[in-house]
């Protein structure tokens, strides 16, 4: 069996929408206990860019869905739906994803990002 659920997000949050986030947390309750990655957590999380591109048992196609998937957290925003309008690439500049990139900006270059133009 499950030893846990891990949900991104907290309740009435983007990912746990109510009112249908309720009825689905009782279904997930009847799994194993459910724990919630809050946004405070999962934000201060530093992926090493250097573990994707190095693993040896992933594929290249492994390697970059896991790229496209940090870029969709941090700068895409699937939250927003169409209807709200269609701005393209919308960044999330909070003070944790500005971090995440300029530390990846630093791994890629190998210069600190204030020596850019």
């Amino acid at each position: 069996g499950l030893e846990g659920v891990y949900v991104v997000g907290t309740p009435g949050g983007v990912n746990c929408q109510q009112p249908s986030w309720s009825n689905l947390l009782m279904a997930l309750h009847q799994l194993a206990p459910v724990i919630y990655l809050s946004p405070q957590f999962t934000r201060t999380v530093c992926f090493p860019k250097d573990y994707v591109q190095d693993n040896p048992h992933w594929t290249w196609y492994m390697k970059r869905t896991v790229f496209d998937m940090a870029l969709t957290v941090m700068a895409r925003r699937p939250e927003i739906p169409a209807k709200f309008g269609d701005w393209g690439l919308i960044l999330r500049l909070n003070a944790a994803n500005a971090k995440l990139c300029r530390q990846w900006y630093e791994d890629v270059m190998g210069v600190p990002m204030e020596s850019s133009e």
